[in-house]
């Protein structure tokens, strides 16, 4: 079999055009944007997806609330499977879901557990039927994942559905049956939002995939109030930045605020994960419990990042890094089925602003030709800053420029924004910005924006 290379490449935004219909390749055609060893994973003569070593290959960005489909082709004794949801993947077993993928029909698998078979939810459901094409054929496989539930077809024929919430037990399946025991995490507390992977050659078999492509599931309800709030950490308005071991600091305060106001999405900046300094407190998790809300994060250096919460869950979460003077800065795309939520925190000099900001629009600007594209967050200029004229030649500033937001205790500047793409601005003319000091949570006014599109009719809420 010829093999073709293909080469592994530092990670970026890579924005694929949708069909008409909402699909699009789960990967660009030099799978740039994915996330394994070149050295195992490669595509052969005819363009399928296949690999030597038992060695899964990664999205780089996470996704929920999608319908993924795909064909797989199994060699005779193959053992392979799609992972979902993946928090972690160098130990992905325990913190994602698998579907199965194995030739149930070969004689070392065939007294395995149902719930390990082919087409089974791994260690924990088993299919209601097996509509497979033998070993070495075709088949074509559809997922759709809501959030816990999930339903999966292969060749049109739906074969396994389940809810993970019931899962509550790490041991042991509602029926009292055991879990494998490398199954340690109950599937109710995983977060219904990761990786998506592909197994390579594993049971001394291989397997080839192709035309592996994903589509957002419809919003349940549209996006009519935003909000942004940089919540220094949770150390308060001025205090030093070192929390005690456990300690929430002033998150609680920082989510009165956030629930005061009820945000379809709640755009943070300065959030630490599990850091010294924040106690070791994974602090996106904690506002979002706080809050009544589902949250996300990304890294900008170890333990530091940005994130947002969420009444429902984005389709795919992606990130842009880029360079500060001190430290890397990083965009967060949060994108719906219809709009993309952007949330950044630029450096604070001026050439580092600047390339931030170019490398902001050049990330964002094929979004805008399909959907509203927001961009929010704490972007260290002020309203007549190079950086915002900048900015302006793609966005309009939906929120106050005159409205100052730090420092809380006594605004005397606006750096914190709200803002939508030009193409749309005229779509949302409505919108209504507020804003509203807490010193008693953090050093940043927050910004709220009710986005009540332009030809929505009155009547509607």
């Amino acid at each position: 079999m010829k093999k073709v290379a293909i080469a592994a490449v530092a990670f970026g935004c890579a924005l694929q055009v949708f069909a008409g219909d909402g699909w699009r390749a789960l990967f660009a055609p030099d799978y740039s944007d994915g996330d394994f060893d070149p050295a195992i994973w490669h595509t052969d003569a005819e363009g399928n997806l296949t690999a030597e070593k038992d060695v899964a290959f990664w999205t780089r960005d996470d996704y929920a609330r999608f319908e993924l489909e795909c064909e797989y082709n199994l060699e005779p004794a193959a053992n392979s499977g799609i992972v979902i949801y993946c928090a972690d993947t160098k130990n992905w077993i325990p913190n994602s879901v698998e579907i199965q993928l194995i030739d149930n029909d070969a004689p070392k698998w065939r007294n395995l557990n149902p719930r390990q078979a082919n087409l089974a939810f791994f260690g924990h459901q088993a299919p209601t039927s097996n509509p497979s094409n033998p070993a070495g054929s075709w088949n074509r496989l559809n997922l759709v994942a809501d959030g816990p539930k999930l339903k999966l077809s292969l060749n049109g024929i739906v074969v396994n559905e389940c809810d993970l919430s019931l899962w509550t037990d790490a041991k042991k399946l509602p029926d009292g049956t055991a879990i494998p025991p490398w199954l340690s995490r109950p599937w109710a507390e995983l977060d219904t939002a990761g990786k998506i992977g592909f197994q390579g050659r594993h049971g001394g078999a291989g397997v080839k995939f192709r035309n592996i492509r994903i589509r957002p599931l419809p919003a349940k309800r549209p996006l009519r109030r935003l909000m942004s709030f940089n919540i220094r950490m949770g150390c308060g308005h001025d205090g030093p930045f070192k929390l005690a071991k456990g300690s929430l600091g002033f998150l609680p305060q920082c989510a009165e605020v956030i629930g005061s106001f009820k945000p379809d999405v709640c755009c943070l900046q300065e959030v630490d994960r599990k850091s010294v300094r924040a106690g070791g407190v994974d602090q996106t998790a904690a506002l979002a419990k706080l809050a009544g809300m589902e949250g996300s994060w990304v890294e900008k250096i170890p333990g530091y990042g940005i994130s947002a919460l969420y009444r429902e869950r984005p389709f795919r979460v992606s990130k842009v890094l880029f360079k500060g003077q001190i430290h890397t800065r990083a965009l967060m795309i949060s994108e719906y089925s219809d709009c993309v939520v952007a949330n950044t925190h630029f450096p604070l000099t001026k050439p580092t602003r600047l390339a931030a900001a170019r490398t902001v629009c050049e990330a964002l600007k094929g979004y805008a030709a399909r959907k509203p594209v927001f961009l929010t967050g704490d972007l260290n200029a002020l309203p007549d800053s190079e950086t915002m004229a900048l900015l302006k030649r793609d966005f309009t500033v939906l929120s106050d420029p005159s409205a100052f937001t730090f420092p809380a205790k006594k605004p005397d500047r606006t750096i914190d924004y709200v803002m939508v793409d030009n193409a749309h601005a005229k779509d949302f003319s409505k919108a209504k910005a507020r804003t509203f000091a807490a010193p008693g949570a953090t050093d940043h006014v927050a910004l709220v924006l009710d986005l009540k599109p332009a030809d929505e009719a009155s009547s509607r809420p």
